[in-house]
């Protein structure tokens, strides 16, 4: 990888794929190309990129649909959108999907190349939520040593306070949490944020097997038996940061 990362541009416009891809190139971007979504999907799947920047509006799997299935694969992937005249409904299905932003056509490119280099620069907000307050503080400790960055919160009520403030793609959850249920917790947190993914921890091997069987699948990233070993969660989230390679 180049000194300042790897980007995907995807369009359908082979001549906008051309020229974005140059421009990126000149200012130090690696830079793969995809012209459909399907082919992006696919690219993310096997590749890591520290920005995808997509068309929202292609032929076949538009930009919405491979956003939602990239963050699948990798839920922290940054994904920068672009569109011409995409209806307002969905611009909101991108940012209910976790877009980072969308950007107007033609593209102002000087706006493009700064939108790229903070997203690459951003860390990925992780929130921890676990009753247990020796926990919850060791191991946000941990995350922001691997160069996460964390909110911590010790009940739901303080979940959903951070996902109004922040956007969120990530939920570590512990599924015992005093007077709701894990499924509960599961649905509250993704009706607040729909498009935020789990990973889930408990003591309770039955309780991770009862809330798997509760929620759609693809909401689950993975899920771990406490005690577990830092390491292990923070491998995980690795790999699925578009930015690692």
């Amino acid at each position: 990888m180049s000194g300042r990362g790897r980007i995907l541009v995807v369009d359908d416009d082979r001549d906008m794929v051309r020229t974005l891809g140059d421009v990126l190139r000149i200012h130090g971007w690696e830079v793969a190309t995809a012209h459909s979504g399907e082919e992006a999907v696919r690219q993310v799947r096997d590749h890591s990129f520290t920005v995808v920047v997509m068309d929202i509006k292609m032929s076949g799997m538009d930009g919405v649909a491979a956003l939602r299935r990239m963050r699948e694969i990798r839920p922290l992937t940054r994904v920068i959108l672009m569109t011409a005249y995409s209806t307002l409904a969905l611009i909101e299905e991108a940012i209910g999907a976790g877009v980072i932003e969308v950007l107007s056509k033609p593209v102002v490119l000087p706006n493009l190349l700064d939108r790229v280099s903070q997203a690459a620069q951003e860390p990925r907000p992780i929130l921890v939520v676990d009753d247990d307050p020796d926990f919850l503080m060791t191991l946000c400790q941990d995350l922001e040593k691997s160069g996460l960055r964390t909110h911590a919160a010790r009940n739901l009520t303080e979940a959903l306070a951070h996902l109004e403030e922040d956007t969120i793609p990530v939920v570590l959850l512990d599924l015992r949490l005093e007077g709701v249920s894990g499924t509960d917790t599961v649905l509250a947190i993704k009706e607040a944020s729909p498009a935020v993914l789990f990973v889930l921890f408990t003591g309770h091997p039955g309780m991770l097997d009862e809330v798997e069987a509760d929620v759609p699948h693809g909401w689950i990233v993975a899920s771990l038996l406490k005690p577990f070993d830092p390491a292990r969660l923070i491998a995980i989230l690795e790999r699925t940061d578009g930015a690692q390679d």
